[in-house]
């Protein structure tokens, strides 16, 4: 501690009581005083300032105790300490140039007179400003560089500060488990030197290692920890902080509700108030209301964030674009639930010329996408069409994940239009670009059977009544069985032909290559006669490995590898588990007529032929297993189910 100052100030800090040391500092400066206790008392209401987070007063303080520094002479070691906590504070407020610069000058000019417990604080100092710029090298070595000084001295209350700000480079460079170890280290230590402030912050930065790993239990356990502290010594920041990283994991947990309850605490903000850091919170907080439809205050928080950007920018808010551009995103969205879609579309060329100003691309298809969906709302099919590809093209080009929207947006466009040619080309460019067990193919799935009733084939129109009353699975697996049907009935022989070409065609380019030239490899006759015989081996395979196989036996019959009855007479389905007994069975029905077919060209005639006849069969046994089907079946097994039959329904 400082021995200069007097005993009872001293008593203050090391009990934390900022709040008395602020009474008593404001009362001594109201007397008439020397200068070395005016540098002193503002000295330590900078300290008190700083600790308690109020970084505009503890700005304020520190700029008195640096004239009266320049006016008068003060022993060299209370001179460096008023600097180095004026680079403090200069690095909490952004000045991180300036504070680096102060830094630097001490060890410079003063490296021979600079005792080594000071030079500790200045390479700790310095190690965090390298860190925030990204100069993680740098900082790790002047960290070390601290940490050895204060080892050698047995200087506990540095190494505690040292190893907090190490776990904090671990933290940002999302090295977790190093993080942690280096925060029970501090906490160990703070704990010892009886540090509460410094154990409430290190909880503190647990808590929120924890939340990144969203261990709501670890989380809330140090948190808890936090609080209790800083609540006891009226700790407004630290309190604050702890409901922040709590909103931050209730966000990424979806409860919007409780981050509602944390954050409320800026409704009470004035835009003087407002620093950086609160304005990624606004965010946060103005998205949990959109989603709890809380409209008015939404748009409340928004423009708060807003007029705090453009004070802190002073007008230049290019200088935080990001969270300008997302903030009048949000209010463009609150324009639209408010049905003022004029003042979305003005918020929206705004931030159109903003994104062609700086080539910010990705902030155009976001751009794009939301004019689009508006022009929709409006009637305007043309120019929602205009945007919507605008921001297709640009999200291909860049590889953006936007892109599966923007094809459903133009999906739904085109549906709209009756332009179902279109409608069929967005759905084969939707499925380039979701994988088998993605959550989108099953998305992809129902968007094939809304178009088909939209469509309305013959023997579907009547029934849309009937079909409202069925769930999705049901009402889709039903459409495409009338569908099917539809397609074979009412084609003439050469269109049957075709779609069922289409059929192996595709088949074939979905599955592996097949019949390895490996020699290594069993001939599948060997593969197939061991599984037919071993259902241990059997139910070691996947589903997608099974259907592959099936694929496999089919083109080895087409080519004449094999015979025929390897695909015909094969009953694995008994042998598999429950939930992929039903598909194996519909896959191998779907391939044995499709090798009908194959083989035996002239079983497809015109009228009611086998292979019609076959086909309706097959699908009439699915609708009748139908409850049955869902009650054994997984949802992750259906969608591949689904998808392997809406894949020959979209390309045919």
């Amino acid at each position: 501690m400082f021995d200069y100052l007097a005993e009872e100030l001293q008593k203050m800090f090391k009990d934390h009581d900022y709040t008395s040391i602020i009474k008593l500092a404001h009362k001594e400066l109201n007397q008439e005083i020397s200068n070395i206790d005016k540098k002193n008392y503002y000295f330590v209401l900078a300290k008190a300032h700083y600790f308690l987070g109020e970084n505009k007063q503890a700005f304020e303080n520190i700029k008195e105790a640096i004239e009266i520094l320049e006016l008068h002479q003060f022993p060299q070691k209370e001179v460096f300490d008023v600097k180095i906590e004026y680079a403090k504070i200069l690095r909490r407020i952004g000045e991180k140039n300036q504070s680096m610069e102060i830094y630097s000058k001490l060890l410079e000019l003063h490296e021979s007179s600079l005792n080594d417990d000071t030079r500790a604080i200045i390479y700790h100092n310095l190690a965090n400003l390298h860190m925030e710029q990204g100069n993680f090298e740098e900082s790790k070595k002047l960290f070390q560089m601290a940490l050895s000084i204060d080892q050698i001295y047995k200087n506990e209350e540095g190494q505690a500060h040292t190893f907090s700000s190490l776990g904090g480079l671990h933290f940002y460079l999302g090295e977790y488990d190093e993080a942690i170890n280096y925060y029970f280290k501090s906490l160990n230590l703070r704990k010892q030197t009886k540090d509460i402030l410094g154990e409430a912050t290190v909880s503190l930065n647990l808590g929120s290692i924890y939340a990144n790993q969203l261990n709501e239990e670890l989380a809330n356990e140090f948190l808890i920890k936090a609080e209790d502290v800083f609540k006891e010594i009226d700790h407004e920041k630290g309190i604050h902080s702890v409901l922040n990283t709590r909103a931050r994991l209730n966000y990424s947990l979806k409860k919007y509700d409780q981050v509602i309850i944390n954050l409320e605490y800026l409704e009470t903000k004035e835009k003087e108030d407002i620093t950086r850091a609160h304005i990624s919170l606004i965010g946060i907080f103005a998205e949990a209301l959109i989603k709890e439809k809380q409209i008015i205050k939404t748009r409340n928080m928004i423009n708060l964030g807003i007029d705090g950007i453009h004070r802190l920018t002073q007008g230049k808010f290019v200088e935080m674009l990001p969270d300008y551009g997302k903030l009048k995103q949000m209010l463009s969205q609150v324009a639209v639930v408010q049905n003022k879609l004029d003042e979305a579309l003005e918020i929206l060329n705004e931030l159109e010329e903003i994104g062609d100003e700086i080539k910010d691309k990705r902030s155009l298809i976001a751009i794009y996408h939301s004019k689009a969906q508006i022009y929709l709302r409006l009637g305007n099919h043309k120019q929602a069409t205009a945007f919507a590809e605008q921001g297709r093209d640009l999200a291909v080009k860049y590889k953006d994940s936007a892109i599966v929207e923007l094809l459903d947006l133009l999906f739904e466009i085109y549906l709209l239009q009756g332009d179902y040619r279109e409608c069929i080309k967005v759905l084969k460019n939707i499925s380039r670009y979701v994988q088998v067990k993605n959550k989108q193919r099953y998305s992809l799935i129902l968007r094939t059977f809304h178009l088909l009733e939209n469509i309305k084939l013959k023997n579907i129109k009547d029934e849309f009544s009937v079909l409202l009353n069925f769930s999705e699975i049901e009402r889709s697996l039903h459409i495409l069985q009338e569908t099917l049907h539809n397609i074979l009935n009412f084609s003439s022989t050469e269109k049957k032909e075709e779609i069922l070409e289409q059929m192996s065609v595709r088949i074939k380019k979905d599955t592996k290559e097949i019949n390895s030239e490996n020699e290594d490899e069993p001939p599948l006759e060997d593969v197939i006669n061991v599984l037919s015989t071993d259902s241990k081996k059997l139910g070691e395979l996947s589903l997608i490995d099974l259907l592959t196989l099936l694929d496999s036996i089919f083109f080895s019959i087409k080519y004449e590898y094999i015979s025929k009855k390897y695909l015909q007479k094969i009953n694995w389905a008994e042998k598999l588990p429950v939930d992929f007994q039903f598909i194996i069975k519909q896959k191998q029905l779907v391939l044995i007529e499709l090798l009908q077919r194959n083989l035996n060209p002239v079983n497809v005639a015109s009228g009611n032929q086998l292979l019609e006849q076959k086909f309706n069969q097959m699908f009439t046994r699915m609708s009748v297993k139908i409850t049955e089907f869902q009650d054994k079946i997984s949802e992750e097994n259906l969608l591949i189910l689904l998808y392997l039959i809406s894949s020959i329904v979209i390309n045919t």
